[in-house]
């Protein structure tokens, strides 16, 4: 005999609060952001873009609050911004590209970070468009829209946040691990390479250690002489602040000969 009508409508509505409660979450968890905000909205000679309020302040390089304990090569903190803003558009960054200085939501828009000027990165101004040519930067094809991997290398005491790869090899990566206890730093960058004849599938080195709590990284282009530039970003809760910080990692790598 089957489930009766009664036992059927029961399933039915507690798989849809079910359902509901996790259609719910994110706009409970960021209520004070999905309020309606004010955009200051530009549009002229081929420009469309709305502007971000936010209030910012400059890190500087030697600020030890944001420095990394390495453990393979060395971690250059470069400096960056600070930035305190209740738009939920900047909480939503879901990928960055460091050489544009360009993100992209989960809403598929598009943020531009200006910076002060060409010496001085503190940003400046922050533009929401649908293309980063509508906001004045280059056109920037597929950088923030390829596929990116989803998994990493097991490390003990810690669960994976993300990678990005490393710009000039295919198979070689630079990503986030955030620690699952008390014990240990509370996040870790990985170095790996999927090496599928070695035991886990992957060359693994950890690079270095932070008491930041890091959520995303950018892609790391490549500098002359063994080193990589790359953006991190601080975990944040809308409204509130969120941290902007250049880094450069120099280390030599040696490609495996055949």
């Amino acid at each position: 005999m089957g489930p009766s009508r009664t036992c059927v409508v029961i399933r039915a509505l507690a798989m849809g609060a079910i359902s509901l409660g996790l259609a719910l979450a994110p706009a409970i968890a960021t209520a004070a952001c999905t309020s309606a905000v004010r955009r200051d909205h530009v549009s002229q000679a081929g420009l469309d873009y709305e502007r971000i309020a936010f209030t910012g302040s400059a890190i500087p390089a030697d600020d030890a609050r944001y420095a990394w304990t390495g453990e393979w090569g060395h971690i250059r903190l470069e400096g960056d911004s600070m930035l305190l803003s209740s738009d939920p558009a900047l909480f939503q960054i879901a990928r960055y590209a460091h050489v544009y200085s360009t993100a992209l939501t989960r809403s598929g828009h598009y943020l531009l970070f200006e910076p002060v000027s060409y010496a001085n990165r503190t940003i400046s101004e922050i533009r929401r468009t649908a293309a980063p040519e509508l906001g004045g930067a280059p056109a920037i094809g597929s950088v923030l829209t390829q596929a990116r991997t989803g998994e990493g290398p097991v490390i003990a005491g810690y669960r994976f946040q993300m990678a990005e790869r490393l710009m000039g090899d295919g198979q070689s990566y630079l990503g986030l691990w955030r620690r699952r206890g008390a014990v240990g730093a509370r996040t870790v960058l990985v170095y790996f390479s999927r090496r599928p004849e070695r035991p886990g599938g992957y060359e693994t080195r950890i690079v270095g250690s932070s008491e930041q709590a890091f959520s995303l990284i950018s892609e790391a282009g490549t500098l002359h002489g063994g080193a990589w530039s790359f953006t991190l970003f601080t975990e944040a809760t809308c409204p509130g602040s969120i941290g902007v910080l250049r880094y450069v990692w120099m280390l030599y790598i040696p490609r495996a000969t055949r």
